[in-house]
């Protein structure tokens, strides 16, 4: 089924400056990494042992207290499912929380020298957005890359990251990297065809307590000159 979005229509333009747009960017980032990642890490957290651990002192208790086996497996498998999702959920409201000055003020966070943030627009509507965020005078990273399920696979995407790459060259950079997890399998693929080479693979300190999320490291070189080596900061957990 083809896009619904003509891509010819769209613009890409830096954020506003108006708290309306910024807070409902936020939010669309915010929806479109949940819808990624949560299915994926909840059936992971299911399936690993810290979350069945929990669950077999629950069940045993309710075997004891009612002595009905079938009610005492379903509560607890009840019991073992929310716990997952509320791990799940408690990692990403952990990862939200450190980025709160940014989330206040999206236009002046990325109003910076070398910095930009953008959105890509459609009869007033923001379908998604990408920004590139200053780290040294060498090296940019990527951050904030979505686009609204029923705009994929219309090129936009693309367009959004040829925009921050051509910032990022013409603001100097000579080295631009990016952070995606696991389960965003149509991200690494976009940046994997636009340039990008897949160069780590690291465990993301985070808050998923009972489960492990693996974040994929991108980079791109914009020079021939050798620079030195920068030690990244995970934009999925940590502040500048």
């Amino acid at each position: 089924m083809p896009p619904a979005i003509d891509r010819s229509k769209v613009i890409i333009r830096p954020i506003s400056s108006s708290k309306t747009e910024q807070r409902w960017v936020w939010e669309m980032v915010i929806r479109n990494l949940t819808n990624c990642v949560i299915p994926g890490l909840v059936k992971r957290t299911l399936a690993q042992l810290p979350a069945a651990a929990i669950a077999a002192p629950v069940l045993a208790f309710l075997w004891y207290v009612t002595g009905n086996a079938i009610f005492s497996v379903l509560a607890t498998v009840i019991f073992w499912v929310v716990i997952s999702v509320a791990n799940c959920y408690m990692g990403i409201w952990g990862w939200e929380a450190c980025f709160q000055e940014e989330k206040a003020n999206l236009y002046e966070y990325y109003n910076r020298p070398k910095s930009r943030f953008w959105v890509a627009e459609n009869a007033g509507r923001i379908l998604g957005s990408v920004a590139i965020d200053r780290k040294t005078d060498d090296v940019a990273e990527l951050k904030r890359m979505v686009l609204e399920p029923d705009c994929r696979g219309s090129g936009i995407a693309s367009d959004l990251v040829k925009t921050a790459v051509e910032f990022c060259k013409e603001s100097g950079y000579k080295e631009l990297f990016l952070s995606t997890s696991e389960f965003q399998l149509s991200a690494r693929a976009l940046y994997a065809k636009c340039g990008f080479k897949e160069t780590d693979i690291i465990r993301n300190p985070s808050d998923f307590y009972l489960t492990t999320l693996y974040v994929h490291i991108f980079r791109m070189t914009l020079t021939e000159e050798k620079i030195k080596p920068f030690a990244h900061v995970i934009s999925w957990h940590k502040t500048n």
